[in-house]
């Protein structure tokens, strides 16, 4: 454990989340406040994705992830529908956990029982669907749904009741891709395990979120890595002692070490989002966010702390892009800190991201959006 974390190859994944043109929400707006219900859903929805050519449908197949959601204007209604799962398998288990969503998760759609499958369903007449309250609907419908049907497929037997619409790698970066993720998962299993006899729990929980956020932002998993991802990187129990947590992460290390390169596969494509599961972020919320890590790492550096201010930061830069869309060019400052930093001593590394961090502070919105 003499050098920081390594940088991997970057692959260009692109979806057409997060380049929306606002003025096209402004005006959809402006088309409800005016009472023109059907023409303010239909520009909202071009403004989700241009490529719907929604400014005169009245029906759209929509592929969010690993669902499809159906939209419909008829009758003066708006009609929200997407597929979700058939009942196979442990079906009394599934529909606790439907019913359960209902009642405690979904706040304006719903999970209903046709036949034996459950779809998500809203629907709404047109002069009550505020542009704000459809977004809404359809990122309840898309998030959810994309990402409980991989953990009830996967824990209780129930399949798809459509195919996702997705794009395959090549061969040749599906072969680069499983190399990346065998190789973190075995640096991450190590790291973890030399901390643990340590002792040092702390530190070793710390890579083994490190190593979840770099495994996402290289591979970009989907399905059920996605989903295991986002549940360990979400804030741990308070009460849980960090030697049970960091088990914990080593048993879900195990778990994906023993993936075959097809169930790896399965896992391992390019979706379509809807509605992007980042979130755009301004330049003085991002700045906002990192002053407290870069506050924290500088005092550690002052102990000659290295480590903990290398773990802190490359942590502080991939959740970032795990969360958040960066804006302008800040995103390629944030990859140039990472690979400069990246399988360097841990002092000259610290020296790096510290340096880094600082120059992120002192960007200006025109900076952010122009380039620096």
């Amino acid at each position: 454990m003499e050098l920081s974390p390594k940088f991997y190859p970057l692959f260009p994944f692109t979806t057409t989340a997060g380049g929306q043109d606002y003025g096209k929400w402004s005006k959809a707006q402006q088309l409800y406040i005016a009472g023109k219900y059907r023409q303010s859903l239909q520009k909202l929805f071009s403004f989700l994705d241009p490529s719907l050519d929604s400014e005169t449908g009245d029906n759209w197949r929509i592929p969010h992830g690993s669902v499809v959601l159906h939209i419909a204007l008829k009758d003066e209604t708006l009609y929200v529908e997407a597929p979700f799962l058939k009942i196979t398998g442990m079906a009394t288990a599934l529909m606790r956990q439907a019913s359960e969503l209902n009642f405690h998760t979904l706040l304006l759609s719903q999970i209903v029982m046709r036949g034996d499958e459950l779809h998500f369903v809203f629907s709404s007449p047109l002069d009550l669907c505020e542009p704000k309250k459809i977004f809404t609907v359809l990122t309840e419908i898309s998030v959810y749904a994309d990402f409980f049907d991989d953990i009830f497929i996967d824990e209780m037997g129930a399949s798809r009741i459509e195919n996702p619409d997705v794009r395959r790698f090549a061969e040749n970066d599906l072969q680069q891709l499983r190399k990346i993720f065998r190789e973190l998962l075995e640096d991450a299993l190590a790291s973890v395990q030399y901390y643990e006899r340590k002792r040092q729990y702390q530190q070793a929980y710390d890579l083994g979120i490190l190593s979840m956020l770099q495994i996402d932002f290289h591979i970009r998993p989907q399905g059920k890595i996605r989903t295991e991802i986002e549940s360990i990187v979400s804030p741990p129990e308070e009460d849980v002692l960090e030697e049970i947590r960091v088990h914990k992460l080593r048993q879900v290390f195990l778990y994906l070490a023993e993936l075959s390169d097809q169930q790896l596969e399965a896992s391992l494509y390019l979706p379509h989002f809807l509605i992007s599961i980042r979130r755009p972020i301004q330049i003085a919320a991002l700045q906002q966010i990192l002053r407290e890590d870069y506050n924290r790492s500088l005092h550690a550096s002052l102990e000659q702390d290295f480590p903990t201010v290398v773990i802190n930061l490359f942590t502080a830069l991939y959740f970032i892009f795990f969360r958040y869309i960066l804006p302008g060019s800040v995103e390629d400052i944030f990859v140039s800190i990472l690979k400069k930093a990246a399988a360097k001593p841990w002092e000259k590394s610290a020296q790096i991201l510290l340096q880094g961090i600082k120059k992120i502070l002192s960007l200006s919105d025109a900076d952010a959006s122009g380039g620096v």
